[in-house]
């Protein structure tokens, strides 16, 4: 799917990352978060922690590094293809590949949970609405206190508000250093907002769009990525740049009481250097087939895994062993992305 946005064969980096991104959202939200809330602890998982997680600091089983590859891709990706294209052209792109995606993984998820089944949802039992489902299909549920059908739905907001983002400062990307400053003031300014309305107990929904923008700093870095490979900026500015955007992702750790103990930012600094290692040097890794299927599928992937993986893994249940129900969710989760993405490809 990364290739259907905007072709980046020639930037062989960000398939890595983007490969990355998926199995580490797999294993974290199939092996760690499902196997914790339901009291199991197999000894791999508990090894892998003691040894890996927690000497690095890397929390939610690196969870949370996987979502950032993610963004950072997204945020290289959607700021090339905006820059070619117009507002309308970008947005019928949008409109092709990425959002029959979103609205199937909703809609799906809204039909397994009417059913019993249970996909990965924030709270793990929502209570469905119309209300919840249209603010779901907007993607927007975490905005105006709906359950999320979703389960990860911050990220998912942030690359919208990111799209909404690029569109209004999109006559500025010819001047790189300026689209950036503003970019940065305006994140700055809705986390900012956001911890504020926490210390004058405002509007809620301010607090939720302050913690959404939170993840809006690791797009930007992405953009930051594009706009050097481009030679809109060079080694100097991006990297002051991208350590303003990763002191943003601190100033938001501290102003959300919510986030303490997941050591977000250093997760965030370890995407950052990844994509530094594989953008230069990934051409070699990215070239094998694996690699490639994920990158390629690596957005329905995401979604299947929430929805179809998490739901499966809900299905065996008490009965069928650990150590084959989780294969058996991921191959589910796998043939559901590959479907998905073959009917995009027809579509678009």
């Amino acid at each position: 799917m990364v290739d259907q946005v905007v072709r980046t064969e020639r930037v062989a980096g960000l398939s890595v990352l983007a490969a990355a991104g998926v199995v580490l959202v797999g294993y974290s939200y199939l092996f760690g978060l499902w196997t914790s809330r339901y009291g199991q602890s197999p000894d791999l998982l508990v090894t892998i922690r003691g040894w890996v997680n927690q000497p690095t600091g890397i929390g939610e089983d690196f969870g949370f590094l996987g979502v950032a590859l993610l963004l950072v891709v997204a945020g290289y990706v959607l700021s090339e293809s905006a820059a070619q294209r117009s507002p309308r052209q970008f947005l019928t792109l949008l409109g092709r590949t990425v959002l029959p995606v979103v609205v199937g993984a909703v809609l799906l998820s809204t039909v397994l949970v009417l059913v019993g089944a249970t996909p990965l949802t924030e709270p793990a039992e929502p209570s469905l609405s119309f209300g919840a489902v249209f603010a779901n299909l907007w993607l927007v549920p975490g905005l105006f206190g709906q359950p999320s059908l979703l389960g990860l739905n911050a990220p998912v907001t942030a690359a919208l508000l990111f799209v909404l983002l690029l569109l209004a400062v999109r006559p500025l990307l010819r001047y790189p250093k300026i689209a950036a400053v503003v970019q940065l003031e305006v994140v700055g300014g809705l986390i900012l907002l956001g911890g504020w309305s926490n210390e004058v107990d405002a509007s809620s929904f301010l607090h939720s769009l302050g913690l959404v923008a939170g993840y809006l700093p690791l797009l930007l870095i992405g953009q930051l990525a594009w706009m050097f490979r481009s030679g809109g900026l060079n080694a100097r500015f991006g990297v002051g740049f991208g350590v303003a955007s990763l002191v943003l992702l601190v100033v938001h750790d501290r102003l959300f009481p919510e986030l303490g103990g997941w050591w977000h930012p250093l997760s965030g600094a370890y995407a950052v250097l990844l994509m530094l290692i594989a953008l230069p040097r990934g051409a070699a890794v990215a070239g094998k087939a694996p690699v490639r299927w994920l990158a390629s599928r690596a957005l329905p992937l995401f979604f299947s895994i929430l929805v179809v993986g998490y739901a499966v893994l809900g299905l065996q249940r008490g009965w069928m062993p650990l150590v084959l129900a989780i294969p058996i969710a991921f191959a589910v989760a796998g043939l559901c992305a590959e479907g998905v993405h073959r009917a995009v490809g027809r579509l678009s």
